[in-house]
């Protein structure tokens, strides 16, 4: 039988981690709904929100890592969702990279707002 891999138990403990400070930071946040409602609309909402996508996205690596002790399947799969995202936020076509020769802020900001229009 093959030995848990260190690395992927310490990124099991990572994740649990990060949903319990999710879960603990989402009930405080509803416990002062509970308390003053006006002011949880106008400055928890939008944290619960986020917090309950983080929870998500968390859980889904939780239940991928505790599927495998592979760190090369993780890899792949990590670096799998990293392209997607990649790919996603370019506007599913490749960046070329700017000039170097392009140091002012407004030169890259025409570089990047190129073909938008």
């Amino acid at each position: 039988m093959r030995q848990e891999n260190w690395i992927v138990r310490k990124l099991r403990k990572l994740l649990d981690n990060k949903i319990a400070a999710v879960e603990n930071a989402m009930r405080e946040g509803l416990e002062s709904a509970s308390t003053d409602y006006c002011r949880f609309f106008e400055w928890k909402a939008a944290y619960l929100y986020k917090g309950e996508l983080l929870r998500g996205h968390y859980r889904l690596l939780r239940n991928k890592v505790s599927r495998t002790d592979d760190v090369e399947d993780l890899k792949r799969y990590f670096g799998d969702i990293a392209m997607y995202h990649r790919e996603r936020l370019a506007g599913g076509r490749r960046r070329e990279a700017a000039p170097t020769r392009w140091r002012t802020p407004a030169a890259r900001c025409r570089w990047n707002a190129r073909g938008r229009c």
